[in-house]
Protein backbone atom coordinates (compact mmCIF):
# COMPACT_ATOMS: atom_id res chain seq x y z
CA UNK A 1 0.00 0.00 0.00
CA UNK A 2 1.52 3.24 -0.88
CA UNK A 3 2.58 5.93 1.86
CA UNK A 4 0.03 8.42 2.35
CA UNK A 5 2.80 11.76 3.43
CA UNK A 6 1.46 14.88 4.34
CA UNK A 7 1.78 18.28 1.51
CA UNK A 8 4.06 20.05 3.00
CA UNK A 9 6.47 16.82 3.44
CA UNK A 10 5.70 16.37 -0.51
CA UNK A 11 6.28 19.85 -1.16
CA UNK A 12 10.00 19.34 0.47
CA UNK A 13 10.96 16.46 -1.22
CA UNK A 14 9.87 17.97 -4.63
CA UNK A 15 11.89 20.77 -4.11
CA UNK A 16 15.13 19.02 -2.80
CA UNK A 17 14.92 16.78 -5.79
CA UNK A 18 14.74 20.01 -7.69
CA UNK A 19 17.96 21.34 -6.32
CA UNK A 20 19.91 18.06 -6.38
CA UNK A 21 19.61 17.82 -10.09
CA UNK A 22 20.33 21.70 -10.49
CA UNK A 23 23.54 21.25 -8.45
CA UNK A 24 26.12 19.14 -9.30
CA UNK A 25 27.69 16.57 -7.08
CA UNK A 26 30.98 16.76 -5.49
CA UNK A 27 30.73 12.92 -4.61
CA UNK A 28 32.61 10.13 -6.33
CA UNK A 29 28.87 8.88 -7.42
CA UNK A 30 28.32 12.06 -9.92
CA UNK A 31 27.39 11.37 -13.02
CA UNK A 32 30.21 11.56 -15.79
CA UNK A 33 28.24 13.85 -17.56
CA UNK A 34 28.47 16.63 -14.94
CA UNK A 35 30.43 19.48 -14.99
CA UNK A 36 33.89 19.37 -13.50
CA UNK A 37 34.57 21.01 -10.44
CA UNK A 38 37.67 23.45 -9.82
CA UNK A 39 36.04 25.53 -6.69
CA UNK A 40 37.30 28.66 -5.79
CA UNK A 41 36.75 30.44 -2.26
CA UNK A 42 36.38 33.36 -4.23
CA UNK A 43 33.51 32.01 -6.39
CA UNK A 44 32.10 30.20 -3.92
CA UNK A 45 31.20 33.20 -1.98
CA UNK A 46 30.05 34.69 -4.61
CA UNK A 47 27.60 32.07 -5.36
CA UNK A 48 26.51 31.92 -1.91
CA UNK A 49 25.78 35.99 -2.29
CA UNK A 50 22.84 35.38 -4.65
CA UNK A 51 20.61 33.25 -2.68
CA UNK A 52 17.90 33.70 -1.22
CA UNK A 53 17.69 34.74 2.65
CA UNK A 54 15.46 34.38 5.31
CA UNK A 55 15.66 37.88 5.57
CA UNK A 56 14.02 38.66 1.94
CA UNK A 57 10.57 36.40 3.26
CA UNK A 58 7.41 37.49 4.97
CA UNK A 59 7.25 37.04 8.30
CA UNK A 60 6.30 33.57 9.45
CA UNK A 61 9.43 31.32 7.24
CA UNK A 62 11.50 29.22 8.53
CA UNK A 63 14.58 27.29 7.81
CA UNK A 64 13.58 23.58 7.08
CA UNK A 65 16.20 20.67 6.43
CA UNK A 66 16.19 19.74 2.97
CA UNK A 67 18.44 17.04 1.32
CA UNK A 68 18.03 14.29 -1.45
CA UNK A 69 20.38 12.11 -2.75
CA UNK A 70 22.54 12.77 -5.72
CA UNK A 71 20.28 11.63 -8.65
CA UNK A 72 21.66 10.28 -11.37
CA UNK A 73 20.33 9.79 -15.03
CA UNK A 74 22.32 9.38 -18.57
CA UNK A 75 20.99 11.84 -21.08
CA UNK A 76 21.09 12.56 -24.41
CA UNK A 77 25.43 13.15 -24.96
CA UNK A 78 24.56 16.55 -26.32
CA UNK A 79 23.88 17.90 -22.75
CA UNK A 80 26.41 16.58 -21.27
CA UNK A 81 28.29 19.14 -19.04
CA UNK A 82 31.58 16.67 -18.78
CA UNK A 83 33.59 19.43 -21.01
CA UNK A 84 32.55 22.66 -18.57
CA UNK A 85 34.12 23.53 -15.71
CA UNK A 86 32.14 24.90 -12.17
CA UNK A 87 33.85 27.17 -9.98
CA UNK A 88 31.91 27.59 -7.64
CA UNK A 89 28.71 26.66 -6.28
CA UNK A 90 25.79 27.49 -3.79
CA UNK A 91 22.43 25.54 -2.68
CA UNK A 92 20.42 27.12 -0.53
CA UNK A 93 18.12 26.58 2.40
CA UNK A 94 14.56 25.75 2.06
CA UNK A 95 11.99 27.87 3.52
CA UNK A 96 9.11 27.08 4.63
CA UNK A 97 5.18 29.25 5.32
CA UNK A 98 2.94 26.22 6.16
CA UNK A 99 3.00 24.22 2.04
CA UNK A 100 4.67 26.73 0.61
CA UNK A 101 8.22 26.44 -0.38
CA UNK A 102 10.97 28.59 -1.50
CA UNK A 103 14.58 28.00 -2.20
CA UNK A 104 17.53 28.68 -4.28
CA UNK A 105 20.82 27.63 -6.01
CA UNK A 106 23.60 28.87 -7.84
CA UNK A 107 26.83 27.71 -10.24
CA UNK A 108 29.28 30.05 -11.25
CA UNK A 109 31.50 28.28 -14.41
CA UNK A 110 34.93 29.01 -15.02
CA UNK A 111 34.38 31.08 -18.16
CA UNK A 112 31.59 32.88 -19.93
CA UNK A 113 31.83 30.26 -22.51
CA UNK A 114 31.40 27.59 -20.36
CA UNK A 115 28.24 29.11 -18.59
CA UNK A 116 26.58 29.97 -22.80
CA UNK A 117 26.98 26.23 -23.01
CA UNK A 118 25.50 25.20 -20.30
CA UNK A 119 22.54 27.32 -20.98
CA UNK A 120 21.86 26.22 -24.39
CA UNK A 121 22.45 22.85 -23.55
CA UNK A 122 20.03 23.14 -20.51
CA UNK A 123 17.44 25.08 -22.33
CA UNK A 124 17.21 22.74 -25.32
CA UNK A 125 14.59 19.84 -26.48
CA UNK A 126 16.92 17.42 -25.44
CA UNK A 127 17.59 19.23 -21.76
CA UNK A 128 14.14 19.24 -21.17
CA UNK A 129 13.73 15.47 -22.08
CA UNK A 130 16.47 14.79 -20.18
CA UNK A 131 15.02 16.75 -17.17
CA UNK A 132 11.72 15.07 -17.41
CA UNK A 133 13.30 11.69 -17.37
CA UNK A 134 14.99 12.60 -14.25
CA UNK A 135 12.23 14.30 -12.09
CA UNK A 136 10.03 11.58 -13.09
CA UNK A 137 12.27 8.74 -11.56
CA UNK A 138 13.15 10.57 -8.54
CA UNK A 139 9.65 11.47 -7.74
CA UNK A 140 8.34 8.03 -8.42
CA UNK A 141 10.67 7.17 -5.65
CA UNK A 142 8.59 9.51 -3.20
CA UNK A 143 5.73 7.95 -4.84
CA UNK A 144 4.58 11.72 -6.61
CA UNK A 145 3.80 11.64 -10.22
CA UNK A 146 5.09 14.02 -11.95
CA UNK A 147 2.34 15.55 -14.54
CA UNK A 148 4.28 17.71 -16.81
CA UNK A 149 7.32 19.29 -16.88
CA UNK A 150 7.20 22.43 -19.11
CA UNK A 151 8.60 26.21 -20.16
CA UNK A 152 6.08 29.13 -19.42
CA UNK A 153 6.78 32.96 -20.01
CA UNK A 154 8.18 34.84 -17.47
CA UNK A 155 9.80 38.36 -17.73
CA UNK A 156 13.25 38.98 -18.77
CA UNK A 157 14.76 40.18 -15.47
CA UNK A 158 18.32 39.39 -16.05
CA UNK A 159 20.75 38.82 -19.05
CA UNK A 160 19.17 35.19 -19.70
CA UNK A 161 15.83 34.11 -18.06
CA UNK A 162 13.89 31.07 -18.67
CA UNK A 163 11.04 29.72 -16.61
CA UNK A 164 9.58 26.22 -15.79
CA UNK A 165 6.40 24.86 -14.04
CA UNK A 166 6.13 21.37 -13.17
CA UNK A 167 3.01 19.95 -12.12
CA UNK A 168 2.43 16.73 -9.54
CA UNK A 169 -0.05 14.50 -8.28
CA UNK A 170 0.67 12.69 -4.81
CA UNK A 171 -1.54 11.06 -2.52
CA UNK A 172 -1.93 12.92 1.13
CA UNK A 173 -4.04 12.49 4.05
CA UNK A 174 -6.55 14.85 2.43
CA UNK A 175 -6.70 12.73 -0.22
CA UNK A 176 -4.95 13.33 -4.19
CA UNK A 177 -3.91 16.44 -4.78
CA UNK A 178 -1.80 18.50 -7.15
CA UNK A 179 1.44 20.44 -6.72
CA UNK A 180 3.15 23.13 -8.06
CA UNK A 181 6.45 23.52 -8.31
CA UNK A 182 8.15 26.61 -10.44
CA UNK A 183 11.69 27.32 -11.26
CA UNK A 184 12.88 30.63 -12.93
CA UNK A 185 16.69 29.96 -14.09
CA UNK A 186 18.58 33.17 -14.40
CA UNK A 187 22.25 34.02 -16.25
CA UNK A 188 24.48 36.83 -15.61
CA UNK A 189 27.85 36.60 -17.29
CA UNK A 190 29.77 33.60 -16.13
CA UNK A 191 26.90 32.35 -13.44
CA UNK A 192 23.37 31.04 -13.20
CA UNK A 193 21.26 31.22 -10.13
CA UNK A 194 17.85 29.09 -9.95
CA UNK A 195 14.75 30.34 -7.73
CA UNK A 196 12.59 27.49 -6.85
CA UNK A 197 8.70 28.15 -5.77
CA UNK A 198 6.02 25.11 -4.80
CA UNK A 199 2.69 25.78 -3.83
CA UNK A 200 0.06 23.10 -3.73
CA UNK A 201 -3.67 22.93 -5.25
CA UNK A 202 -2.97 26.45 -7.18
CA UNK A 203 0.72 27.98 -9.22
CA UNK A 204 2.68 30.12 -6.96
CA UNK A 205 1.63 33.77 -7.21
CA UNK A 206 3.81 34.99 -10.08
CA UNK A 207 4.48 38.74 -8.11
CA UNK A 208 5.97 36.97 -5.44
CA UNK A 209 8.34 35.30 -8.12
CA UNK A 210 9.04 38.14 -9.89
CA UNK A 211 10.18 39.59 -6.95
CA UNK A 212 12.36 36.91 -5.61
CA UNK A 213 14.04 36.58 -9.34
CA UNK A 214 14.69 40.65 -9.06
CA UNK A 215 16.27 40.07 -6.23
CA UNK A 216 18.73 37.68 -6.89
CA UNK A 217 19.21 38.84 -10.46
CA UNK A 218 20.46 42.16 -9.38
CA UNK A 219 22.88 40.08 -6.18
CA UNK A 220 24.35 38.14 -9.67
CA UNK A 221 25.08 41.17 -11.23
CA UNK A 222 26.85 42.39 -8.36
CA UNK A 223 28.44 39.47 -7.47
CA UNK A 224 29.59 39.62 -11.01
CA UNK A 225 30.69 42.79 -11.48
CA UNK A 226 28.20 44.24 -12.83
Amino acid sequence: MATILPLRRLLALAVAALLAFLVASGSVSASHQDPQKRLTRADNARARAMLVTRADLPPGFLAQRGGSEDPHVDCDPSVSESDLTLTGEADGTQFALGPVLVSSAAQIYRSRADADSSWRRATSAAGLRCATTLLRQEFAKQRIRLVSLRRVTFPRVAQRTAAYRIRLSARTPQGTVELFVDLIALMHDRAHATVIVGTPLAPPQRADELRFARLVAGRMATAMGG
